[in-house]
């Protein structure tokens, strides 16, 4: 009874976030209520016994209090939470993965180590295999975060331009002034006028909660789980390579040039044009990182 009443607080307990941390916590919330019950509480049981300092660290991170009850949706922002820890350092470059200027898809050979893709791989091997109870909470709370990172287009891209970081734009919220930050953030935060966090997360939850549903009736998800990591990070590149993106320009030989000039102005409607299609991203995400949560817890 216990571990029902405690699998119906993770399921109903709404998260508490920085913005930049709102797509993480969505893509895990959906992905933690397609779980089987069975699954849901394996995860409880791995962060229940998260060591208490950690467990402080994560929830100031996104701005709970420090004992607060830690749930899947805020344990995959842990991945951002730690970049700054020494003992952490390698795993810097696992969240994207850069390319040449004239690659249009991804495959095994355009990565083998310290990047998203492989990252993936590792720590669901990791969370399936070791017997380290506390490898298996840090692979969980990993794998989360990747799936997030694999699906925002500019995640996997270049690096003359740190994917996007660099690529200074003109947008309708003057808080983005670079293309990855619109991605990260402004195409979530501009769907639903408020100021209030709860309100947009609450909104936001609604509208991709209804997107998974539609897609389940038609189909689409059962499709989705079967994709491999190549075609999610080969989804992403395709998607920042098209003119509307405002990223690059394909030239005839297929290099994606810097677009000038710099600021670039973004056209009038992208908010409308490629809000969707975040939305359908992190959709895609819980769909997947479900599928691969059953695999292996």
């Amino acid at each position: 009874m216990l571990a029902v009443c405690i699998t119906m607080l993770m399921m109903t307990s709404k998260p508490s976030f920085a913005l930049g941390k709102l797509g993480h916590q969505l893509t895990c919330q959906l992905a933690f209520e397609q779980l089987r019950p069975k699954s849901q509480q394996k995860i409880i049981r791995l962060l229940n016994t998260m060591p208490a300092k950690a467990l402080a660290h994560l929830n100031k991170y996104n701005h709970s209090e420090s004992k607060a009850p830690m749930t899947y949706a805020k344990a995959c922002t842990w991945a951002d939470a730690i970049k700054k820890e020494s003992k952490f350092e390698r795993f810097k470059s696992w969240h994207y993965i850069n390319v040449k200027r004239d690659k249009s898809f991804i495959d095994r050979k355009s990565c083998r180590n310290n990047c998203v893709t492989q990252a993936v791989i590792y720590h669901q091997e990791q969370l399936t295999s070791s017997r380290s109870e506390q490898q298996k909470r840090q692979a969980l709370m990993f794998l989360g975060h990747w799936l997030g990172d694999i699906h925002q287009p500019l995640h996997v891209s270049f690096a003359s331009d740190l994917g996007g970081n660099k690529t200074k734009i003109i947008f309708q919220d003057d808080k983005c002034t670079n293309l990855h930050w619109v991605w990260d953030q402004c195409l979530l935060t501009e769907q639903v006028e408020t100021n209030d966090d709860q309100i947009r997360y609450e909104y936001l939850y609604q509208k991709l909660s209804k997107i998974l549903n539609k897609n389940k009736k038609n189909g689409n998800v059962e499709k989705w789980k079967t994709d491999d990591i190549y075609r999610w990070a080969s989804e992403s590149i395709t998607l920042a390579r098209l003119p509307k993106f405002g990223y690059c320009t394909t030239t005839k030989d297929n290099h994606c040039k810097v677009n000038a000039p710099r600021p670039y102005q973004l056209m009038n409607d992208y908010q409308k044009y490629f809000a969707p299609v975040i939305n359908e991203r992190i959709v895609k995400a819980a769909v997947r990182l479900a599928h691969r949560l059953e695999q292996s817890l």
